[in-house]
């Protein structure tokens, strides 16, 4: 019967099937003999049975193209061709066989065929492995009650195997992991008579409810999901499924969250809860959870005073007992239903878990991934023929090579450029700004003007001396012309003292022109939006740097400065140009220190190579990065440690005597 019923699913997924037979024992020289049909008896059964000495021969997958069925002529020119496909079985260790399909399929479509028939023979093996382990835990009868779940359990394996084929093809058939969720509670609810079915995938140490029965959208804050969320979690550790009855309610203290499920339908009676874990590569990924109802209840509930009052009448009494009687059996009936279902969920959970943890594997990302396979892979060694043995050997292994093997030991830090050499324009005089013809960021050579002062001021200062100039000048025409020379010694001397300022106020319109001091690039000053405005004699105006000479101004923090010398190579990675490392060299170091909260900083230059600039960056200063200086060769276990080791040096050195 399972594996008729085997068969009729199998053809029913496998489209255009026109018949097919199981054969058993095909190896062994027995008359061949089909042991299950389709769709009935009355089949051509030679026609399919020619392939089998091939497929006796091979033991392999056999498909060969079989004489078509007869038709009209317009349907026999749009049909496929006619594949007779033979494929192997493996019922149990000592038992095997084959199953041989024609199907109405193109010559190319065989190796999907050929895949569906593997996974069918798959479904196969595990439901008679199953099915044969759920026979023999069943079988304890020791009373009444346990006979009738033995019955049950008998009569178990005519309808659950098409069912279980059901919920897999529906959830095979679904793209999506949301889909797939929801597909597999709505098919769980209603192949099996459940109120409610819900789904919870493991997340860590926590489990979120993803979907319920029947229901697109819930909120996860609803009191409800949240009681749901923690009954899962009590599971979540379990090895196997339990069921919980309301009859039972108050033995629950090991599951309060199942217990207050439990509570909420206190109206009605013969409620029962079945929780079960999904298992993937023996790890629980999801939790089942399923709530009925049993249908077998009394007519009259049960009296919590029974004959407490002495003034009942015997009918009453006799009525009241009938109802006491009836209640017991409600509830035996909902134990048997729940013990069957569990019995049935547990078959069916061993092939939903595979399929859950698939549609989520297809959802992870990459990290996620990892992450999985490396926790099934130390799931697996862990539960190995040794245990922790070989884990815990790895990692000692992996400890000890640390302290071996050395690398390059190298201080990290905050790094930036400066020009090497910067001039500063400064305002010559107290003035204002007349024109400005340069800004921050253009380059410029040497001498080339950049500014200009307002200088009427001066040119009438310069024509004022100039006027005072020539009158001194007629002045000592005349007096020595009369002969007076003490006068005249006089006049000359003032105008050589006119001279003198009439060249003050030369200079002074020459240093007007603000021009540079050096070919390079202006990296501060913009007059061009301060036009009229005053300066004061001094003010730094502009800032100049050339263009081919730089130095690097390191962050050293206070615990690596020891490490570092003049002399030490290093590279210098910029945030413009992360695909390049640019070699330096130690000049000076801890110059000078910054203080920044807590932490000091020391400020250590270094000089580039410029024999090793690559031809295509543009350096400007002010650009940061960072900086590595190679200090030498230490063993990983030092490098990855040394800043712990140290600072517990310095606390067991301050609480020493």
């Amino acid at each position: 019967m399972i594996i008729q019923n085997w068969l009729e699913q199998l053809c029913l997924m496998i489209p255009n099937v026109q018949a097919s037979i199981v054969v058993k024992h095909f190896h062994q020289g027995s008359d061949d003999q089909p042991i299950a049909y389709w769709p009935n008896q009355s089949i051509d059964c030679d026609r399919l049975l020619q392939s089998l000495p091939l497929l006796k021969a091979q033991l392999s997958p056999v498909v060969t193209m079989g004489k078509p069925l007869s038709r009209d002529n317009n349907t026999a020119k749009k049909s496929n061709d006619t594949l007779i496909i033979a494929f192997p079985l493996s019922f149990c260790a000592y038992s095997s066989g084959a199953v041989i399909l024609e199907v109405e399929a193109k010559i190319n479509q065989q190796a999907v065929l050929l895949q569906m028939l593997k996974w069918g023979q798959s479904w196969l093996q595990l439901l008679l492995n199953n099915i044969e382990k759920t026979g023999d835990t069943v079988r304890q009868p020791q009373d009444s009650l346990k006979e009738k779940s033995e019955k049950h359990h008998h009569e178990q394996p005519k309808q659950i195997p098409s069912n279980y084929l059901v919920i897999i093809q529906a959830i095979l058939s679904c793209s999506e992991t949301q889909q797939a969720n929801m597909t597999l509670v709505n098919e769980v609810s209603r192949c099996w008579p459940f109120d409610r079915v819900s789904l919870g995938i493991v997340n860590g140490n926590d489990v979120e409810v993803k979907v319920l029965s029947h229901s697109a959208h819930f909120d996860q804050r609803s009191n409800l999901v949240v009681n749901l969320q923690q009954a899962m979690i009590e599971v979540k550790n379990e090895t196997e499924g339990r069921y919980f009855l309301s009859s039972q309610v108050e033995e629950l203290t090991d599951y309060p969250e199942h217990q207050r499920l439990l509570l909420q339908h206190v109206q009605h009676e013969n409620n029962a809860l079945i929780s079960i874990p999904l298992k993937n590569n023996a790890q629980t990924i999801a939790i089942l959870l399923c709530e009925f109802q049993s249908q077998a209840l009394s007519t009259k509930k049960l009296s919590t005073k029974k004959l407490s009052n002495e003034k009942l009448s015997n009918k009453e009494k006799l009525e009241q007992d009938l109802a006491y009687q009836n209640t017991i059996d409600d509830h035996a009936d909902t134990k048997l239903m729940a013990s069957k279902y569990l019995t049935e969920l547990t078959l069916l959970a061993s092939m939903l878990g595979p399929l859950v943890g698939l549609h989520q594997r297809g959802t992870q990302s990459i990290p996620e991934h990892i992450m999985g396979r490396s926790r099934a892979y130390l799931t697996r060694l862990n539960q190995g023929r040794f245990g922790k043995l070989p884990l815990a050997f790895g990692v000692i292994l992996l400890l000890m090579m640390t302290f071996v093997i050395d690398s390059d030991f190298r201080v990290s830090t905050e790094a930036a450029l400066e020009g090497r050499i910067q001039r500063a324009v400064v305002a010559p005089f107290d003035g204002y700004i007349d024109s400005a013809f340069a800004r921050a960021g253009e380059q410029v050579q040497k001498g080339e003007l950049l500014a200009q002062l307002d200088d009427r001021p001066l040119q009438l200062e310069k024509r004022g001396w100039l006027s005072k100039k020539e009158e001194y000048q007629k002045q000592y025409r005349q007096e020595l012309a009369t002969l007076s020379h003490a006068k005249s010694r006089i006049i000359k001397a003032q105008i050589a003292q006119t001279d003198i300022h009439i060249d003050q106020a030369d200079s002074r319109l020459q240093r007007a022109k603000l021009l540079s001091p050096l070919s390079g690039i202006i990296i501060e000053g913009d007059l061009s939006r301060s036009l009229g405005a005053p300066v004061e004699q001094g003010q730094v105006l502009f800032e100049v740097a050339p263009l081919d000479d730089y130095r690097v101004v390191l962050k050293i923090h206070e615990r690596d400065i020891a490490y570092l010398q003049t002399g030490q190579k290093g590279s210098l990675m910029l945030t413009a140009y992360p695909n390049h490392s640019i070699p330096l060299t130690i000049e000076q170091v801890a110059i000078v220190y910054e203080q920044e909260g807590d932490y000091t900083w020391y400020r250590t230059e270094a000089s580039l190579s410029s024999e090793h600039l690559p031809d295509n960056i543009l350096l400007r200063p002010g650009m940061a990065g960072l900086g590595k200086i190679e200090v030498g060769q230490k063993s990983l276990a030092w490098i990855g440690l040394h800043r712990l080791t140290d600072w517990l040096r310095l606390w067991l050195w301050s609480w020493t005597p």
